[in-house]
């Protein structure tokens, strides 16, 4: 009978209204009798809601004035905050002691949104505030009077946002949506964290209680049937600066009716208008509270923007013209010209007058420009000249009247100002054009005084003068001239008895034309001179000798003993050469050159041979002798640059010397290896699978007095013995090296690679070859051998000593898998091998099982890939947990506390979290047939 209650009651939660409060006793004022003095919520007093744990929950009423009356109670004072009750709970409490209230719903169904809203305040009469609220759905209810925490479930709604609830004279209201994934027919409300994870605030210090008590009331489950939504509508504004906008909205969705606020404005209509271009915000609101919030952009076009043109009537045109250039608006434009009629975006054809043109765009936005067209005179120009007496001193001015200004300015000097000036004598021409173009050239000849040009001269302190002078020698201007000499007085064309400094002389024509030379009277250095040479030698037949000559006061002079002039002379035989160096000032300095016959380059030799045989130990030097050191080097073969080489090798040998003149001479030698080889095999012996005996045999050359085996590359396992057992550690190849020495400690080396020859090798192939998805992997032993035991490493940390193993691999990946395999000689062969294992992350449980101990499909297992930790939890219909489990091994025989467990159908709730760290939550249903 409780079955078709439950069908009925769905089919009844289909057809729920909008807004419909889904709680069967909301604010808990239906009631089956009066509460007495602590009263536990149950349906001995409230209908429709009960206590779910061990903790017990209160329900108070005004009906009762004692301990659980309204408003004054056990835990302190409030009125209801709808009807005459409501209920309450400690939401913490010391030792993790927690209340729930559950209530019957209409059913909730699957695949819808609902409202879940609640009322709470905080009793005043307990010590602390806390946090923590929230809200569990569960098809069955969830009763367990075994456990007095925490409930171990997660709540689908978690009020923690609403941070601790500290008001106890108010309700306050806490809200949020959620989607129902199952169907459900009750409501869980309380504080679903252990005390860790619950946030406290001390409110009443008097009480020296641990406790957070709350009361409820007026608990609210709506049907969501769409979420909040708007059509919407936007109309921009048609000209820039106007107020032609325009903005819509219509709700749909949510729970009617709407309310409406755009902002700015404060408008509360669906619809507002007269709207200049701006941002506007629109807060779309339901019966439930929900809200829709858009935001529009309202827009404009750009200001429009009038670019003008216009000809004057001129010297080009009889008539004149206008033209207007538009940008921003809208296009596209017409235009009206008045007073004619134009209709373009030019007039032509104009007299003189005003006109004005009126532009519309495509949203009928206006805009005018006004010309004025005049009838400029005829251009006209003048040069006003101004000669000036001195040299480039003169001033041209143009003078210009008529056409239409501004004018331009067009020089033939490239100038292009009304004036120019510090003009030459010459002839100049200057083209002005006007605004329309119009053009006039004006010419005229300027004349101005030559200009003064001066030849300077001075001597400074030297060895031939004690003072300096300076002197001017002056032509050009208008004569006569006079001078004035600075810092000392002077009149004269020159001055004498000069200290060091500078001084100036000012000439002045017949015309007060002015021009200054400066001069700068310096002791300079004495005069010297140093020499270079080229003397005789291979690259030249005659030299030549060059005199540097530095201070005194240039230019210099040159007199050669040989009658030359200049500062190098060439084709000198051998002998003594001077040169006489003479300054601006007289200053004489004598240069000695004495030209020679260098001598020819020559060296000698001397090297060891070759010491131990096929090596590179043998050294040479050269002595180099005449010539012009220093010398450079170069040996060959080889890119050796210094007078000794080593680490030679036996062959033919030839250092060139160069001297500083470029001269070479070539020594040659030769290295001989007079040594003997040490001519050694190595032979071997395999003893067993892991051992041989290795033997250095002499076969011809020269004799050793010691050897060394290295059995490894860093030189640790060695052995001085011949022959030699030795044991290695694998049957590939093992590389040896044998050190030979002889008599005079000469080295040579040995390699050699000991291969231990044995028929034990291991091999395997895996099926199949291309990964299948979630599929296991089988592999199958081909080793060659007399094989006694297997060990296969399949890369997981998982092992086997199967011949033929099964693995199914958990986490997806490459995997190096290797087989390990033992002879009857206790040989061993390793081989691996790489494969790829295409594992999806899942976790399931099967929808059904019969635990009734027929051996088939007794045990309920968890199965799943890729999986790090997980949880599953299995409640019954009234939302006790029957199994719970850690362990992907252990599966639920059907049982709840050591009893079988009814036929029926269970939900279960799984938490899992993969290899690569992400997480799952899954629900669902599990039917037992018994």
């Amino acid at each position: 009978m409780k079955r078709l209650f439950i069908i009925l009651s769905l089919l009844t939660a289909s057809f729920a209204s909008p807004g419909q409060n889904m709680v069967h006793n909301p604010g808990f004022d239906v009631l089956v009798s009066c509460p007495f003095s602590y009263s536990e919520l149950n349906y001995a007093h409230c209908s429709e809601w009960e206590r779910s744990t061990q903790g017990t929950s209160d329900y108070f009423n005004t009906c009762n004035v004692v301990d659980v009356g309204i408003p004054t109670n056990f835990v302190g004072y409030q009125a209801a905050y709808n009807g005459n009750a409501y209920a309450g709970g400690y939401m913490y409490a010391s030792s993790n002691y927690r209340e729930y209230l559950m209530g019957n719903l209409t059913w909730l169904t699957a695949g819808n949104y609902y409202r879940v809203s609640i009322h709470v305040s905080r009793a005043e009469g307990e010590r602390y505030a806390c946090d923590g609220f929230g809200v569990f759905f569960h098809q069955f209810g969830y009763g367990d009077t075994n456990i007095s925490g925490p409930i171990n479930v997660l709540p689908q709604i978690d009020y923690s946002g609403y941070g601790i609830i500290t008001d106890s004279v108010n309700w306050v209201t806490l809200k949020d949506s959620f989607y129902a994934d199952s169907a459900y027919k009750f409501i869980v409300i309380g504080n679903f964290q252990d005390n860790i994870h619950t946030n406290v605030q001390a409110m009443n210090l008097n009480n020296a209680g641990l406790n957070a008590y709350y009361y409820f009331d007026e608990i609210k489950v709506e049907l969501i049937p769409q979420f909040l939504t708007a059509t919407l509508s936007q109309t921009n504004v048609n000209c820039y600066g106007g107020n032609t906008g325009a903005l819509g909205a219509v709700a749909h969705g949510g729970v009617p009716p709407y309310s409406y606020l755009w902002m700015p404005g404060n408008y509360t209509t669906s619809t507002v208008s007269n709207l200049t271009a701006g941002t506007y915000t629109l807060y779309l609101t339901d019966a439930i509270n929900d809200t829709f919030t858009h935001i529009f952009h309202v827009t404009e076009p750009g200001q429009t923007i009038v670019n003008t043109w216009q000809r004057n009537i001129s010297c080009h045109s009889p008539t004149g013209s206008a033209a207007v250039t538009i940008t921003g608006g809208t296009p596209p434009f017409t235009y009206s010209w008045l007073p004619f009629g134009g209709t373009n975006d030019t007039a032509t054809n104009l007299t003189a007058g005003t006109y004005t043109c009126t532009m519309i765009d495509a949203h009928n936005c206006v805009t005018t420009q006004t010309f004025n067209i005049v009838n400029a005179s005829n251009l006209a120009a003048t040069i006003i000249q101004n000669n000036g007496q001195c040299a480039n001193t003169g001033e041209l001015t143009m003078n210009v009247t008529g056409g239409t200004q501004p004018y331009h300015y067009f020089w033939s000097t490239g100038e292009t100002t009304a004036t120019i000036d510090s003009v030459a004598a010459g002839t100049y021409t200057c083209t002005v054009y006007d605004n329309d173009s119009c053009s006039v050239v004006s010419t005229i000849t300027v004349t101005t005084g030559t200009p003064i040009i001066i030849t300077p001269d001075q001597h400074n302190i030297s060895c031939a003068y004690a003072t300096g002078t300076a002197a001017v020698s002056v032509t050009g201007g208008t004569p006569p001239y006079t001078y004035s000499w600075a810092p000392v007085a002077g009149t004269t064309p020159s001055i004498t008895n000069l200290q060091l400094g500078t001084y100036t002389c000012t000439i002045t024509d017949a015309n007060n034309c002015v021009v200054q030379q400066v001069f700068n009277i310096i002791n300079p250095p004495p005069l010297t001179s140093s020499s270079t040479q080229i003397n005789l030698n291979c690259n030249h037949v005659t030299g030549s000798a060059t005199a540097n000559p530095s201070g005194g006061t240039a230019p210099y002079k040159y007199i050669w003993s040989t009658g030359d002039t200049t500062a190098t002379i060439n084709g000198l035989n051998t002998g003594t050469y001077t040169c006489t160096v003479i300054d601006h000032d007289s200053c004489i300095e004598p240069v000695i050159v004495t030209i020679v016959q260098t001598p020819p380059i020559s060296a000698t030799v001397s090297h060891t041979d070759i010491l131990c045989f096929g090596h590179h130990d043998a050294q040479a030097s050269v002595t180099a002798t005449g010539g012009n050191p220093p010398y450079t080097y170069q040996w060959s073969p080889g890119s050796i640059t210094t007078s000794t080489a080593s680490n030679l090798s036996a062959g033919n040998y030839t250092c060139t010397i160069t001297d500083a003149d470029t001269c070479s001479y070539m020594a040659t030698f030769s290295i001989q290896d007079l040594s003997l080889p040490m001519d050694y095999v190595i032979t071997d012996s395999t003893i067993d699978c892991r051992t041989a005996k290795v033997e250095a045999v002499h076969v011809s050359g020269d004799t050793i007095i010691r050897l060394v085996w290295l059995f490894n590359e860093s030189g640790t396992d060695t052995s001085a013995e011949n022959p030699v057992t030795h044991s290695f550690s694998q049957n590939e190849p093992n590389p040896i090296r044998l050190v030979l020495i002889n008599q005079i400690g000469c080295h040579d080396t040995l390699s050699y690679n000991e291969v231990l020859h044995y028929w034990t090798v291991a091999d395997f192939v895996y099926n199949p070859a291309v990964p299948k998805q979630n599929k296991p992997v089988y592999f199958t032993n081909t080793s060659q051998g007399g094989i006694v035991s297997y060990q296969w490493d399949f890369g997981d940390s998982t092992y086997s000593v199967d011949k033929d193993p099964e693995k199914q691999y958990q986490v997806g990946g490459t995997y190096t898998v290797c087989l390990t395999v033992t002879d009857t000689i206790d040989c061993t062969s390793t081989t691996c091998k790489t494969l790829i294992a295409d594992i999806l992350k899942l976790v399931d449980v099967p929808k059904a099982f019969t635990p009734n101990g027929d051996g088939n499909n007794d045990i309920l297992f968890l199965r799943g890939f890729s999986v790090q930790t997980v949880n599953m939890r299995i409640y019954n219909r009234y939302g006790n947990m029957v199994f719970e489990t850690d362990d992907m091994a252990k599966g639920w025989d059907g049982t709840y506390k050591g009893q079988a467990a009814g036929s029926d159908v269970y939900a279960y709730v799984i938490d899992v979290t993969y290899a690569d760290g992400s997480k799952e939550k899954k629900h669902g249903n599990i039917t037992l047939l018994r």
